[in-house]
């Protein structure tokens, strides 16, 4: 957790995913669930990130291949 929070969010989300996680324990949360929800959001973010690349792709692709076959037919 602490390799992801450090080098795939930063040094400064790093550090202040760590003053929220000593708030929530001054404040007898639980600091595992916080930090568990913020990775899972930050992945969220980036599988539907990725997933609209994907369609963008898939439909660019389909439009120059239609556009290909046009103009080998013409």
């Amino acid at each position: 957790k602490m390799y992801f929070m450090m080098f795939e969010r930063g040094p400064r989300a790093f550090l202040e995913a760590t003053c929220q996680t000593l708030t929530r324990l001054r404040s007898n949360g639980s600091p595992s669930e916080y930090l568990l929800g913020s990775a899972s959001d930050i992945v969220s973010v980036k599988l539907a990130v990725l997933t609209n690349m994907q369609h963008r792709l898939a439909a660019f692709l389909a439009e120059v291949c239609y556009s290909n076959v046009f103009i080998v037919k013409m």
